[in-house]
This record gives structure tokens, sequence and C-alpha cells, in this order.
């Protein structure tokens, strides 16, 4: 036990607060909360030999202690998520910058408010939405905004009664019907307000109200004969039913839930939110955080619950947790503080959103996995041995690997991908829809992907591989190979099998178990993972797309042309339920009796 730290720890007091490590320099390196101080600090004081890896380390370097006495253990909670925020210690699970995430700016603080893209959050009174972690889903939100949503494009400032420039008149978006133009000086801000309740609302991914209330006034605009402002509320409800027609129901809650999924590597670990709104699952986000060895799901579930929330901005409901934290009450009192509002922190064990917390632990695996295989790619040779071990004549630096995926009996596809000296080469890779065949019959699949992609191959002009990969056991790898011959190929194919690791082949009875920590086996198990993931999908847009159409086209007289017409005119086949018939019979080519068969069919 260090004598100065002992001192230190001996003036501290019996109560709430904050305690601080820091090393010679007076640096922070590790920050924490107790509801007794004194009790708390003096677990760390212990003979090295007694003290977990993590917590050894950080007392290897601790030269000073620091403490700040608050009133409660929920001060005490707030004031570390603060202290972490702002001086990132190093022992302290921290969120990785994210700097480089995108965030929506709506600037509630001004009289007619804007909405910006920014990197960086501030305390400025505006509302911030993300970070998105997808730029692509961001441009989309963005771009519905600015085309259905009468919101200002420019940033010049604009006080209410007050005309920005006398001598000129409104820009051409007020023409186009797409801003309000409180430039002008004559707008009720309360009018504009409700333009930007609107964005709320859809920047939280609650559309489902906004659909109806654009349906009653497209509704009301065509009776009163404004065909014009009827066609911009049509529009609007259609490209709001595009966005709700991309979740899926998977929660009969009206509430706004977050549900976490978290994955633990050597020196990092990903948390996964899967956000649900109005029981769709609307999107999903992910976040790698910076932690120590030895840190535990729970210390990283609060690390990311303090920090990911903290500024009070985007806090659902009911936040749904896979396991529980310490000190839940204090964080869940945290939350319902920072947002205004109660907050609720839960750890399901049954039913659906046990399934999700499932799906999004899943998805955060899946996702660490992968950037650890592409950072071990960087470091595999451009040549591996497989050459050498499996017999053949030619270095092994070409890697084609397939994998064949199923939907139930409904959809089979197949995928190929190429990576080259450990790289993939996404120009390369090749996805197929599986003909003729029905069922769960993956072999059968691989054989006839084999067989297409050799062919495509030749048609290409491309040169071969070094080595076919097939993701699966003997069978998969003896269909493989049966293609391969009848093709008139001479190519070497073997197997991996994802549970034992196991390769099979070339030759038939050969096994061998790879060990993932040797580069030639990360080798193979990369192209395979990739296969698999390239796969999964397409796979996945396929059984979308077919979950959209096969409903129309089970319906007799709704031909190609209908079918496109329709899902032009409402965006969806739930924007079709809700039609009336009326609106159905204005679609060119729906007359009356159809418009009525189609109400019958889709309900």
């Amino acid at each position: 036990m260090q004598s100065t730290l002992k001192s230190q720890w001996e003036s501290m007091p019996h109560g709430p607060g904050v305690y601080l490590f820091k090393d010679r320099g007076g640096r922070i390196l590790y920050v924490g909360k107790a509801g007794d101080l004194k009790k708390r600090v003096k677990s760390y004081l212990q003979p090295e030999e007694r003290l977990p890896p993590k917590t050894r380390a950080l007392m290897r370097r601790a030269k000073g202690l620091d403490w700040i006495a608050v009133d409660s253990e929920h001060e005490a909670l707030i004031l570390e998520a603060d202290t972490i925020r702002r001086e990132h210690p190093r022992y302290n699970v921290l969120l990785r910058d994210d700097k480089r995430f995108p965030w929506l700016r709506l600037s509630v603080q001004d009289a007619f408010p804007t909405l910006t893209v920014v990197r960086k959050r501030q305390r400025d009174g505006a509302l911030y939405f993300g970070p998105y972690t997808s730029a692509r889903a961001m441009r989309q939100t963005l771009q519905l905004i600015r085309l259905h949503c009468q919101l200002r494009k420019c940033r010049q400032p604009i006080e209410p009664g007050v005309r920005v420039s006398p001598d000129k008149g409104p820009c051409l978006y007020k023409e186009m019907g797409k801003c309000l133009a409180p430039c002008e000086g004559g707008l009720d801000p309360a009018v504009y307000g409700e333009v930007v309740e609107e964005i709320k609302e859809i920047l939280a991914g609650r559309v489902r109200p906004l659909i109806e209330r654009s349906s009653e006034e497209m509704r009301r605009c065509a009776e009163e004969r404004r065909y014009e402002e009827a066609a911009r509320y049509r529009d609007k409800m259609v490209a709001l039913n595009r966005v709700a027609e991309k979740a899926s129901t998977v929660t009969q809650s009206v509430k706004d839930e977050d549900l976490l999924g978290v994955a633990l590597g050597e020196d990092e670990a990903v948390v996964v939110c899967l956000k649900v709104r109005e029981g769709k699952l609307a999107w999903r986000d992910e976040m790698f955080l910076d932690c120590q060895t030895g840190a535990g799901e729970a210390e990283v579930l609060e690390a990311y619950l303090m920090q990911r929330y903290g500024e009070g901005s985007n806090i659902p409901s009911v936040v749904c947790l896979p396991e529980p934290v310490e000190d839940m009450e204090d964080l869940q009192e945290m939350l319902t503080f920072r947002a205004g509002r109660k907050v609720a922190l839960t750890v399901p064990q049954i039913g659906d959103k046990k399934k999700l917390l499932g799906m999004a632990s899943k998805n955060a695996r899946l996702l660490l996995s992968q950037k650890t295989l592409l950072a071990e790619a960087e470091e595999t040779p451009e040549e591996t041995h497989w050459g050498e071990r499996l017999g053949l004549d030619h270095a092994v630096r070409v890697v084609d690997a397939v994998d064949a995926a199923n939907l139930g009996d409904s959809v089979l596809v197949a995928a190929v991908v190429r990576l080259e000296a450990g790289r993939p080469q996404s120009d390369a890779y090749r996805k197929f829809t599986i003909k003729e065949m029905k069922g769960r019959d993956d072999v059968a699949a691989v054989r006839q992907c084999v067989s297409r992609y050799l062919d495509l191959l030749e048609k290409e002009q491309r040169d071969p591989p070094d080595l076919l990969l097939i993701d699966g056991g003997e069978g998969h790898r003896r269909a493989a190979a049966e293609a391969v011959v009848r093709a008139g190929r001479d190519l070497p194919v073997v197997s991996l099998s994802k549970r034992e690791e196991t390769l099979h082949g070339p030759g038939k009875g050969r096994k061998e178990r790879l060990d993932p920590t040797e580069p030639d086996g990360r080798f193979l198990m990369l192209a395979r993972n990739e296969a698999h993931r390239f796969a999964q999908a397409h796979l996945h847009l396929l059984a979308s797309k077919a979950t959209r159409a096969s409903l129309l086209d089970r319906i007799p007289g709704i031909g190609s042309a209908r079918k496109k017409a329709l899902l032009e005119a409402f965006g969806s086949v739930s924007g079709i339920r809700k039609a009336s018939i009326e609106e159905i019979q204005s679609v060119p080519g729906i007359g009356k009796a159809l418009a009525e068969q189609l109400k019958g069919h889709l309900g």
C-alpha cells in the first residue's frame, strides 16, 4: 500500500461522492463514484495479489488520490458521467471519439429553427439527433425532411415580424412549396412550430401519426378542390409510408425502447442498440468502446448508459439491458433527470424483448468478429502456406469462398466472394438466386452455385482462384467438387465448417482442425465469414422484396404494370391498405370493381 495514497485516503469522508486516481503528472487515470467514499476506496488499497488484473494495473500507476463529496448518490452518478466525458481517463471504459459520426442539429432555441449536419454536439439549447453511424441513413432522413417538410434551408437569423430583405422577394423554395418563407416577416412562429414538431417526430422515428395526419389533409384538400396541395400531402404520405414499411413490427408496446447488446474483445467492446419506435424496429446503431482487459459486460453497459445518454438527447422511455448493472436505480434516476420524464431500465427475461436482446448481442458479436478479422487481414501475408499444406503445385493467394443461405422453404440463395492476399475484392463478388429448387437443400444449392459461377468466370474472362472454399462440411465440399469436374476444371476444393473450424479436403477423408490464432487459419476463416455475410445480405434483400410484392401478386387482375402504379401512388402495401376505394380507383388502370376486390383481399 503506497503511503501517499493511504494518507490521502485517511482524510476522505464517509458519504457519497466521486474519487479520482491520478498519475505522477496529475493526469486523471480513473474516475469512480461511491455511496461511501472511504469504504469504496479502501477496496483499492489492498495487497496487489488480491486485486483483479485491471485494478492491479491501475494501482501500479496511481500516485495521487482526490475526491469530491456531494449530497446524494444521484449527484455522484451525474458528476462521474460528466467527468469521464470531459477527462477521458485511461482506465475507465470509454466511448470511442464519435466526431467522425454526424449529428442532425435542430436549432429549437431560434424563433424559426433550421436543421443542419454537424460533427460535434454542443450545449447550445439546440436538439441533437444521432450520432448517425450510417451516413446513408442520415442522408435519407434529411432528404425526406427537405422534400416534404416546409422548413427553411437558409441559415440567416430571422426574427418574428421582421422582413429580412425588404428589396427582395422570397427564394425559389417558397415558390416550390418547400418553405413557409418566415423571411417575409408575416409568418406566425406557432405555424412554423407545427412543422418543427413534425420534424421532431420523424427524427425520433414516430411516423405513424404523421401518415394519418397527411392522409386527412390530402382528403380535405381534395374535397376543397385544392389539388396541388392534395398532391403534396399524397407525396408526403407515400414517403412516410416507405419509412414505416422498412421497419418490421417486433413488439406490441407503443413506448420508445432501446435494446442493448454487448460483445467484449481484448481491449475493446461494442454495444449494439436496436431502436424500437411505435412497436417497430426502426434502426440499429453501434458504438465501440475502449476498455482495459478484465472489464465485464455490466461495466461496459454502465459506461454506455452514462456516456451515450449523458447529454439528455434521444433518451427513450425504456432501455432494455441483457443483464443488470451496478447502481441500476441510480442510473434510472439519472436518465430520468436528463430526459425530464420517466425513463425505465429493465432486464427482460421472456418474450419478444428477450429475443430482441439476443438479436442485439448477436449483432454485437458479429461486428466485433468482423472488425477483428479485417484487422487481422492487414497482417495476413500475401501468400499463405496452404499450397504446400494441401499438396498443391502452386501457392494460394486468391481464394473464392462460397456460401448458401435459405429462408425456410421460400427463398434460397448463394454467394461467392473473392479475397486476394487476404483483402476482399468487392468488384469480384457475385450473388445467385437458386433456380428450380425449393426447401433447405444447401448442398444442392452449392452445386448449382459453383456450376453457374464457373460458367460466369469463363464468360467474363476472369482468372479462376487458387483455391475454392465452401462454407460447410464434407457433403458441401463433394457437391462443389462434382460441379468443378463437370465443368472440366482442375481446381482444388475445400470446405470449412463453423462449429469446430474443421477444414475438409481437397481429397476425400482429409480433415484438419484450424487454429484461429495462426495466419493461415485466419486467412480461410476471413474468406468463409465474408461469404456468409454477403449471402445473408442477399437473402434478406430478396426476402423483403418477396414479402412486399407477394400480397399484390396473389390478387387476380393485378399485373406488373398495375402493381407498379399502385406502389408508386401509395408507397407500400400498407399504404394501399389504408387508402379508400375512391383513392385506389384514382390510380390509372384501376376501376371500381378492381379497387373493391383489392380492398377485399388486403382488408
